[in-house]
């Protein structure tokens, strides 16, 4: 998926997976066969290595305020240790088990593998 794609679907509520089930010739398909599992952890794969880069992006900006003992930064930073390896492992954030007090702070990092 392209960068410019994947900024824009941060900016929707919800992400809908849709392929096709069918083929057909003049509908050619990108890996010149159907197959709607493998299709769909393509798309999955693409969403949990996005997310990756939004935790670490997120991460460095917090870097700073961590430091000086800025609390909301400190949680998120504590969030994304948790995050980064379970992405890391191709696991969508939403199957990431997280605090009573944390998903507020998840949300702030607008995973795309996050919705359910």
């Amino acid at each position: 998926m392209g960068n410019q794609f994947l900024a824009n679907i941060r900016e929707v509520d919800a992400i809908i997976h849709v392929g096709p089930l069918f083929a057909d010739e003049d509908v050619p398909h990108p890996m010149g066969s159907i197959d709607p599992v493998r299709d769909i952890e393509v798309v999955i794969t693409e969403l949990v290595l996005s997310d990756l880069d939004a935790v670490r992006k997120r991460n460095e900006k917090n870097h700073k305020k961590a430091k000086s003992g800025d609390r909301e930064a400190l949680a998120e930073t504590a969030v994304a240790r948790t995050a980064r390896p379970h992405l890391n492992a191709a696991k969508p954030a939403s199957t990431l088990e997280v605090r009573d007090d944390e998903p507020r702070l998840l949300r702030l990092f607008q995973l795309l593998s996050a919705s359910r």
